[in-house]
């Protein structure tokens, strides 16, 4: 009885172990060589993020010889910082040789002007004066660097100017312009109430098809892409009309959103989900519909930092159905420099899986059921045995 016993749970095991060997990653890519030991961040591409499972657990770092590289997963990010404007009363002139900047104040104490220009890659040189009845000046700074004069987000740059306090009522800025062509000053001020965060950078995840239809006094709108990725903002590009105010309402979440015009710009609505597609409703009642252009579907930037050695290849893979999320110790995490070098995958290979190749429904219920069916063998096992032995020994009256 034993022996049939274990033969039975031996055979569904082994067929459920089978199943699990079987597993794969879908999605591997290359890391490229590092040019010494060191910690570096591996950028995760759209398609790691878009085939991984949502916790990124499947995600696994692997060298040459097989064996398993400790990763950190890490959001990348970026300090942004902030503050209101406020313009002094200003007047520009330009000559071949220099650019005069006259401004205005109330005469009130100040150590600190922003400069407000076009962007313009230039490296240029300074002076700082002051006056109060604007015939009599006096230095207030001299040989001021202007560098760095650029604003990777807006075509206008803010250039601080920190001088000794004072208090003249009107100061000049003079800008050396004999070897180079002038800057572009739009404006001097002061910057108040500043104030610094911490931002996601993100990426932009490309839509497979964009359907937009509307119906009386909707328009549902339905964007599919490429893979199930956790998305983060959405970007609406909207020409018509020039002003307009729409509650919307989108599949996967509770809240409601509202859509307001905003000058041409893109509206940028944040909305946290995990899917492969998105759909919402554009409530208009009584007004025209809004012309969409188009929407951006936007994920954040994440990257792993591991520790790499030179000449070692390295490639990073998930996909795996049956990974659990590795549990590393990351000693290393404390000691990590405030700047890494970024590395891009290559070679990235993806590996769907084939409708003929999925698996069976019988498979499907065994190894969602397997372990009930063993213990009702045992079960049957048992009683046929004590059935089988009241038998051969009937009770004597």
């Amino acid at each position: 009885m034993i022996r049939k016993i274990l033969i039975n749970i031996g055979v569904l095991a082994a067929l459920l172990v089978a199943g699990d060997v079987s597993a794969q990653p879908s999605c591997r890519a290359a890391i490229p060589p590092v040019p010494a030991d060191g910690y570096y961040a591996v950028d995760l591409s759209l398609d790691m993020l878009g085939h991984a499972r949502r916790d990124l657990s499947d995600l696994r770092i692997i060298d040459q010889e097989g064996k398993e590289v400790a990763w950190l997963l890490c959001d990348d990010s970026e300090r942004v910082f902030r503050g209101s404007f406020e313009p002094f009363a200003t007047e520009v002139t330009s000559t071949p040789k220099e650019t005069k900047v006259l401004i205005e104040t109330d005469g009130k104490p100040l150590s600190a002007f922003t400069l407000c220009m076009k962007n313009a890659d230039a490296d240029k040189r300074a002076t700082l004066r002051g006056s109060n009845d604007r015939e009599k000046w006096f230095a207030v700074k001299e040989r001021i660097s202007l560098v760095n004069i650029s604003n990777p987000e807006r075509t206008e740059a803010y250039i601080p100017i920190e001088f000794p306090l004072s208090d003249y009522r009107y100061y000049l800025i003079t800008i050396g312009d004999s070897l180079s062509a002038p800057l572009n000053i739009t404006g001097v001020g002061v910057q108040t109430k500043q104030y610094s965060f911490v931002s996601p950078r993100m990426q932009e995840v490309p839509v497979k098809e964009l359907n937009i239809r509307t119906e009386g006094k909707q328009t549902n709108v339905l964007l599919v892409l490429p893979y199930t990725i956790e998305v983060a903002n959405l970007g609406f590009h909207i020409s018509a009309p020039e002003y307009f105010s729409r509650d919307v309402k989108m599949d996967g979440v509770y809240q409601s959103y509202t859509l307001t015009s905003d000058k041409g710009r893109p509206l940028v609505v944040h909305y946290p989900n995990y899917s492969d597609s998105i759909r919402m409703v554009v409530y208009n009642k009584d007004d025209r519909p809004l012309q969409i252009d188009s929407i951006q579907v936007f994920a954040k930037k994440r990257y792993l930092v591991a520790g790499l050695k030179q000449g070692v290849g390295y490639r990073l893979t998930c996909g795996d159905a049956k990974a659990r999320f590795p549990q590393y110790d990351l000693s290393f995490a404390t000691q990590l420099p405030d700047s890494l070098a970024h590395l891009t995958l290559q070679q990235v290979e993806l590996s769907p899986v084939i409708p003929g190749e999925a698996e069976a429904p019988w498979w499907i219920f065994l190894k969602t059921y397997g372990i009930w069916i063993i213990i009702v063998l045992i079960s049957l096992q048992i009683l046929y045995s004590i059935r089988k032995m009241l038998k051969q020994n009937p009770k004597q009256s």
